[in-house]
């Protein structure tokens, strides 16, 4: 039986039970699954709760590229996220601006020929790009690149993929209510309650069973954090 997601209150500035990441050679991997490439029409979204640390080098989030062909992949170098979408011999990025060690969600949505990259609930870059040219059966990797380079140094607390387009309002909506996200067109779900460490998974509370295998990483159950005055 797949565990129960709890209700998960999400604010700014606070942290919650999540995989903690090194830098050094912890990861997740998802197998390859159709369902976690973009879909017809050029759609996908992808929702990321996260806190990340410097690293004084690129860290890859997420890739499932094929570089410049395929998919997507993220990375972050100084305090910027960069999404890119691969697509025809090239990618496209929108950059989003973060603050480091700031519990933040970041999202990804694919609309057609339009690429939007939020922070929290606010849209921070748009632009244009080209239909994708192919998907591919790489495997999802996240906080980690392939072959282990380049791994994030942060703390994981949910990520969800949609096959479909989130609207503005639906951003927002995930934003203030990450325990209960729309169900439509959610393919991945790795939500705090269904990380498993005795097992070494991060259940996946889709209906679609893409869950992910942990290499190394720490659960981390910390409370609010108050400032003394």
């Amino acid at each position: 039986m797949k565990p129960i997601a709890p209700k998960f209150e999400w604010r700014p500035r606070r942290v919650f039970r999540g995989l903690r990441f090194d830098g050094i050679d912890d990861g997740i991997t998802v197998p390859s699954s159709d369902l976690l490439n973009i879909q017809a029409g050029n759609k996908i979204s992808i929702v990321m709760f996260a806190r990340f640390r410097y690293a004084g080098r690129t860290c890859v989030v997420i890739d499932k590229r094929t570089d410049r062909y395929a998919n997507y992949n993220w990375e972050y170098s100084s305090n910027t996220m960069f999404m890119r979408v691969h697509a025809n011999g090239a990618y496209y990025i929108v950059s989003v601006p973060f603050e480091f060690d700031v519990d933040s969600m970041f999202t990804m949505v694919l609309n057609g020929s339009t690429l939007y990259g939020y922070l929290n609930d606010e849209l921070k870059s748009t632009r244009s790009v080209p239909y994708s040219s192919g998907s591919n059966t790489v495997t999802l990797y996240i906080f980690e690149g392939r072959g282990e380079v380049f791994q994030t140094v942060g703390t994981l607390y949910a990520l969800m993929i949609y096959s479909r387009a989130l609207s503005d309002s639906e951003v927002k909506y995930i934003y203030n209510n990450p325990h209960n996200p729309p169900q439509d067109g959610l393919v991945l779900w790795l939500a705090p309650g269904s990380i498993d460490p005795i097992n070494g998974k991060w259940w996946d509370l889709s209906p679609y069973g893409n869950h992910g295998t942990i290499y190394g990483a720490t659960v981390v159950e910390e409370e609010e954090e108050v400032e003394v005055l």
